[in-house]
């Protein structure tokens, strides 16, 4: 049993994602709250990782392309 840090509820360790740093070996908040903030903070921040995805596209094309 484990308290999320996020929501303070006790809940039971296989509702952690594992976290090897972390002296128990969980993470601080429980997999529904970190599902939540992760979706948060893609719609908060959609151009950085459209703007990432292109420039990672256009890196791989031009490596490829040498290839070929």
């Amino acid at each position: 049993m484990k308290q999320c840090s996020s929501c303070r509820e006790i809940k039971e360790t296989t509702s952690f994602s594992k976290n090897k740093k972390k002296k128990d070996g969980f993470a601080n908040c429980c997999k529904d709250c970190s599902k939540i903030y992760l979706n948060n903070h893609y719609k908060n921040n959609k151009q950085y990782y459209r703007d990432k995805a292109d420039k990672s596209r256009i890196r791989y094309k031009e490596k490829n392309t040498q290839y070929l």
